[in-house]
């Protein structure tokens, strides 16, 4: 257990030494709306049955 913790602790550290920067929204046209981006979930997941 101890040896996990040092790792986390390790990991955490790493983490905080890269770069930060300030969280932001970024808007990007994808020409769609919002009928036809919802119109297409999960079609990419669905499995035609044989």
């Amino acid at each position: 257990m101890r040896r996990q913790i040092e790792v986390l602790v390790d990991e955490r550290r790493r983490l905080a030494a890269l770069p930060q920067r300030p969280s932001a929204w970024v808007d990007v046209e994808t020409g769609q709306t919002f009928t036809d981006a919802w119109a297409g979930v999960g079609q990419e997941n669905t499995v035609a049955s044989s």
